[in-house]
């Protein structure tokens, strides 16, 4: 978690989904602890792909059902279609992103024997500034469950 501290900008808001007061790094520790990493991945701007991306890397056999269904992509094209935008939208609206801004989205499961099957994931959206040529800070984090669940 140091390394994560220390790659904030100064004043970064980190917050967790539906809480309009910023949190703070031990709040997403917590969050975090007992989780296992599905996927991090990194893009430009609002991904187009998102719900895809996380649907495929959802599909590894450790990965329990509860969670492979709730990021699977529908068999209808035009609601795969209408998914992806809708996942597009929310990673922007929650970072407040411009075009071209460098984001992640890191996505948690709870992997233990006694974990709850109608457990949501644990999203971690990270919004990146550039300071320097090859240079980035995280300028925004939001973190949890977003569903609310």
């Amino acid at each position: 978690m140091d390394s994560f501290k220390a790659s904030l900008q100064s004043g970064c808001p980190v917050r967790a989904f539906g809480d309009s007061q910023n949190s703070n790094c031990n709040r997403l520790a917590d969050t975090l602890a007992g989780q296992t990493l599905l996927t991090a991945r990194s893009y430009l701007g609002a991904p187009a792909t998102l719900a895809g991306d996380l649907a495929g890397d959802s599909t590894a056999p450790s990965v329990p059902d509860s969670v492979r269904k709730l990021l699977a992509l529908p068999d209808d094209p035009n609601r795969a279609k209408a998914d992806s935008q809708t996942a597009a939208h929310w990673a922007s609206d929650a970072l407040n992103l411009s075009a071209g801004d460098p984001m992640a989205v890191l996505v948690f499961y709870m992997s233990t024997a006694d974990a709850d099957p109608a457990e949501h994931p644990i999203f971690v959206l990270i919004k990146g500034t550039e300071i320097g040529p090859d240079q980035f800070k995280i300028s925004a984090v939001v973190f949890g469950d977003p569903l609310g669940d």
